[in-house]
């Protein structure tokens, strides 16, 4: 019920409400026995069963009508990607954001919070996670400066 109203909340679209019923689903799911059933086939395969999830989750969240949401889960699970030709730009971000999803998988990546509560870092250190976050950072306010008009997209509801 929790997420039915959480996705009422976002907007009275009914792909709202199928967004909200549809993550409630899948915690109620995963309490019942996803996540025992899911245990056996490790790390990796259950961030990437999450991954997919979430995003399909999304994909109710962004769509307009139920219809479309449908259509585009259509179009994504038909493997047919003779239609998307992605432009340089597109492909780049979509490489960066799917690099970023998952560095928690490795421990050589592992992020900068979650060893501050264990080692202190040196000042080169320091200096290197500053610049990353700060580069990112610029890239981000870049990209949403660079599209114009970009409202807020709770100024839609």
């Amino acid at each position: 019920f929790v997420f039915l109203i959480s996705g009422f909340w976002h907007g009275a679209q009914w792909t709202f409400i199928v967004w909200g019923a549809y993550h409630g689903l899948f915690l109620v799911l995963d309490r019942l026995f996803l996540l025992k059933l899911t245990e056996k086939i490790g790390k990796i395969p259950r961030l990437i069963l999450t991954f997919f999830i979430v995003v399909i989750g999304w994909i109710f969240f962004r769509s307009e009508t139920i219809s479309q949401a449908f259509q585009f889960l259509k179009k994504m699970f038909s493997f047919s990607y003779k239609e998307y030709l992605f432009s340089t730009h597109s492909t780049v971000v979509f490489i960066i954001a799917i690099l970023l999803s998952f560095i928690p998988l490795f421990k050589k990546l592992e992020l900068p919070e979650s060893r501050l509560s264990i080692l202190p870092l040196s000042l080169s250190q320091t200096i290197f996670n500053v610049t990353v976050i700060i580069v990112c950072m610029i890239i981000c306010v870049a990209e949403i400066t660079a599209k114009g008009f970009n409202p807020f997209i709770y100024f839609k509801f």
